[in-house]
Parts: structure tokens; sequence; C-alpha cells
């Protein structure tokens, strides 16, 4: 090699480490547990044995020079292959194989019951909305600001509780990398947020929130060291940071929060939690926490992709790697969307849990805080939530719509799916409840109010016991036979007659049976949990008990007694 070759050596290998370092600066976690800082170091150490190569062919003649050219292959060859099988053999080490035990209790769910969080999941803690319908919200409210409009679009949107209610919230992008280039000195103006029960959106300027003029300059659509990511890397260069998103405290002050974890399987499996990271965007400050410790205000620790990918893994692993290949035994999943209701101040997700044969059915609903993590199932067979879409659309099939993803909330005592229906325009067209545990019991209807009462319509009618109805206790019968279909107590009236026919038939996917008394009345009772009692009628038998009239010239029977008797 002569001089001229070592010189343009010397000048390439110094070039490859600037340019490593300021990726490094800029982007690359400097933590093993980072596939980036293995995806970083195999470039680098790529670029240099292919510098390293050429020199090596450069080098010709002598002694001396093949020497140099034998050193370069050496080095290139441990450089490649040392990387190479360090992240193979971390790899491996880093799968539920080798660490199922790891996978499996990053997350120890308590076994509950529907009766100790029944009175919690209530109507006003849950946002009917779902995001695409915020988004075509927060998108008309933006397109009527025209001096926001042109530069800035609105992000993702977050749910949160803010004072106590749920509220869907979005801080401004740049439209474009050109608007982001532009408008640094600026930043971003401000956000918006959607009520999700009046369904209209509004835009606050940090300007009105604070009076200072100040903008958000570190957000995650910044240019260069604006850039959010870059700005938190820069503070915490070794952490591996995820989750940044955007939530607002009581005073309407923007932040965004992100989490840094630990891989506690090898090199890149089984993440945890470690911290949480609040960053002001208006000055750039970050402060981290224990999750513990974290500001009351913050809503999204345990996000819901995080619980829910944490369960499969308990779901799937508790009973060792072999079991969830092989037998499967007490292996269960979540489905793969999730709802989010508000549970005392805190943000939960709730999604349904099923065999791993994804079947369509539920056998007990998750529920996770996302400020704590803690997680609880409640046992419950039940339709899984795409049947209950499905069920509801059916309802109303003439119209196309479709069905948002359902909260589990409690009517009357009651599990039950709540959703809204929307056309292609994203606009909410009617709302639907769906009985999680009989989901043929259905209804829908243009308001709350309405699809409240004609849901508990249709639980009467199916003979579904619930809540705050005024039912009495079942009579039982002299051939101990029971039956009860639930009615408003101040609807009822006593009968008493003898079945002349009785007929079955299913309206709208639910079986009810029909009894023609010889007083000349249609008598209704639903068959769901009335089977055994009505099992033992036919013409002839003495039937008894209360029953209001649906003003349609039928009898919906609330409670019923049976008697053999000879006509």
């Amino acid at each position: 090699m002569d001089t001229s070759d070592a010189r343009s050596l010397a000048i390439w290998l110094p070039v490859i480490a600037v340019v490593m370092a300021a990726f490094a600066v800029l982007y690359i976690p400097m933590n093993i547990q980072s596939p980036l800082f293995w995806v970083w170091l195999c470039f680098g150490g790529f670029a240099i044995a292919v510098v390293l190569t050429l020199f090596g062919w450069i080098a010709t003649g002598d002694e001396h020079t093949l020497a140099v050219r034998n050193t370069f292959t050496t080095i290139r060859s441990v450089i490649v292959i040392g990387i190479l099988a360090f992240l193979a053999i971390g790899g491996i080490l880093s799968t539920p194989l080798f660490g199922a035990g790891a996978y499996a209790t990053r997350i120890q769910p308590q076994e509950s019951s529907w009766d100790e969080w029944s009175d919690k999941m209530r109507m006003d803690g849950i946002s009917l909305m779902d995001t695409s319908t915020a988004t075509t919200a927060g998108n008309r409210e933006l397109g009527s600001l025209s001096d926001v409009v042109n530069k800035y679009d609105d992000g993702e949107y977050q749910q949160e509780v803010v004072n106590g209610e749920p509220v869907k919230v979005s801080a401004l992008k740049y439209a474009t990398g050109m608007q982001a280039f532009l408008n640094a000195s600026t930043g971003t103006p401000g956000y918006v947020t959607v009520d999700p029960v009046k369904q209209d959106a509004d835009y606050h300027s940090l300007d009105g929130i604070d009076g200072t003029g100040n903008s958000m300059v570190y957000v995650p659509s910044g240019f260069l060291l604006d850039n959010l990511a870059i700005h938190l890397h820069m503070q915490y260069p070794t952490w591996l940071i995820d989750n940044t998103h955007f939530e607002l405290d009581e005073d309407g002050h923007p932040f965004y929060v992100s989490v840094a974890y630990h891989n506690s399987c090898a090199l890149f499996g089984a993440p945890v939690i470690d911290r949480v990271i609040v960053t002001d965007p208006t000055n750039g400050n970050s402060t981290d926490y224990a999750p513990d410790d974290a500001p009351d205000w913050v809503d999204d620790i345990y996000d819901g992709e995080y619980l829910v990918s944490v369960y499969n893994d308990y779901g799937r692993y508790s009973g060792g790697f072999l079991n969830s290949l092989f037998g499967q035994s007490g292996c269960t999943k979540v489905d793969d969307d999730y709802g989010y209701i508000m549970i005392d101040g805190e943000q939960y997700i709730y999604t349904g849990i099923t065999s791993m044969n994804s079947d369509a059915s539920n056998i007990a609903f998750l529920l996770a805080s996302e400020r704590t993590g803690k997680a609880y199932t409640i046992p419950m067979p039940a339709a899984d939530e795409r049947s209950a879409m499905d069920s509801a659309k059916g309802k109303v099939q003439q119209y196309g719509y479709d069905a948002s993803f359902p909260s589990l909330v409690s009517i009357d005592g009651q599990a039950t799916y709540v959703m809204v229906l929307k056309d292609s325009a994203n606009l909410i067209r009617k709302y639907a409840m769906v009985n999680a545990e009989s989901y043929n019991v259905v209804a829908v209807e243009d308001t709350l109010e309405q699809c409240r009462s004609s849901y508990e319509d249709a639980m009467r009618q199916a003979g579904i016991s619930f809540e705050g109805d005024g039912q009495e206790m079942p009579a039982v019968s002299a051939d101990g036979e029971t039956g009860s279909s639930d009615g408003k107590q101040s609807k009822d009236t006593e009968f008493s007659t003898t079945v002349t026919v009785m007929q079955l038939a299913d309206k709208d996917g639910t079986t009810y049976a029909y009894i023609l008394g010889d007083d000349g009345n249609l008598y209704v009772v639903g068959y769901a949990g009335n089977a055994k009692a009505l099992m033992t009628l036919s013409a002839g038998k003495a039937i008894s008990g209360t029953a209001h009239d649906d003003g349609n010239g039928s009898m919906i029977v609330t409670t019923f007694v049976t008697e053999a008797t000879e006509k």
C-alpha cells in the first residue's frame, strides 16, 4: 500500500466514524437491548469492512502488503461474523422458547366477578365516539380555521380523562416536512378536544390557555432537533423509549408522556416498563418518574396495546412453552381490539377473553388500568364483540351502517355491549345495545334514551331478570316448576287462564312462547330462562301470574305459575 492509499484510508475511516456518531447522537439508543443499536453497529461494521476490503485489494505485490491484505480480511471477518453470531444467539434466547416465564409473569390478573364491577361500569364512564368519528369532527373544526388549516393537521386522537370526564384529544402536527422547517421558530399553536357526548370538537390555542403566547416546539412532527423523539433521545441517550403520546393536565396545559422500559428476556424479549417521562413541549423540559409516582393527571402509562400484548403472553405461556404448542391446557387470548371505560377516575381498557380456538364466544372479560397496569378477569360466558357488532348491524342492515367496537357497561345490572352505528361519512346515526350473555337481545334506536327503553323491553320479553325493574320473585307451582319474565310492576295486572294453544316462534333472533288463553288473551313469554317451566305447558293446563299490555293486543308475562288442571 503506497502513501496515497494510506492517506485515503485515514480519511475514510474517520468519515465513517463521524457519520455513525451523528446517527447515534440523534437516533440510536446506546443500549444493547435496542434493535436499532445493533442495526447501527452492523451498518458501521459493514462499512468499515468494505473500506478495509477495498484497500486490501489495492495492497498487492510484496510480502508486506500481502500481510496487510490478510490482516484486513481477518478484521472484516471477525466484525461481520462476531456481530451476526451475537445477534443470532441473543435473538434466540429472547424468544419464549427459552424465556416463557419472563413473558408470562409481566402481568398477574386477579380473578374478580361481575357483581364487584357492575356498579362501577356506568354509561357516563364511556366514550361512544370512536377514533375515526373523532377525527372527522376534528377535521371539520380545523377546516374552519383559515390561519391553522394550511400549516397544520390534527394528529392521532388519544382517549383521556380530563377533570373527571372522558374526552378525546389531539395535538396539532405540521402538515408537511416543509411546514415543519418553515415554522420551526413558531412551533405548533394548539390542540383539539372532542366531546364524545355532544359529538363536537373545539380548537384550543395555547395563547388562550395561559396567555403567554407559547407554542409547542418539541413535537413528534418537528424538524431535526425540534423533533420530540430526537429531543428525548438526547436527554436520555441510553434509555429505550416508547408510547410517546399527548396528554393534558387538569388546567388544559399540554404535555407529552413517554415510557422507558427494559427487556426482561435476554436482549429483545418481554419488555417491562420502568419509568415515565413527562415532557413540556413548550420548553423541552422533561422529568422522569417511577410509574407509581407519576403526576395524578397522567392517564396512560400502560397503554392498551401493551396490556393486550402482555395478557396474551400470560394466557399463552403460563403453562410453559411446550403447553402453548401442544396441549394448550388453560391457554387463552384476548380480542384483537379493545374499548375504554372510566372507573373511579382511572382509564381502563376492556376486551373479551376467549380460547385459543378463536370461536365466536368469550369465556371472560379483561379489565386493566392504563394508569397502574393492574388487571382483572371477570368470568362470564358471553358472545364476543364481533358477534355483538354483527347482531346490532343486522337490526338495520338495510342502511349498511358500520358498528363501532362496543363498550361493556352495566345496564340495570346486566352486562351489555353499547355501540354506535355510523354511516359511510363517519356520522353517528343509531345507538345499539346488545346483551352480552344473549346477543339476540338487541335494541337499536335514534337516541340513547330510546335505546335503553327498547333494550329493557327486549330483556323483559326474553325473560331476562334485571335490576330496578320492580319484578316479584317467581312463584313456585304445585309441580315445582317456576317461571319469570320481567316487567315493570306498575304496569302489571294479575291473570289466570287455561291454555288453549301454545306455539314457539322466533322474533328478531329471540324465541318466544305465544300462549292463547281461554279468556281470549294472547300471552307472550320469553323462552330463554323459562324453557323448563314452559315445557310443562300444553292445552288444558292452567297458568296464572302477572302481565302487562304491550299496546299491540298482546300481554307480556312478567311472572307466572303453571298448574296441572283438567279442562
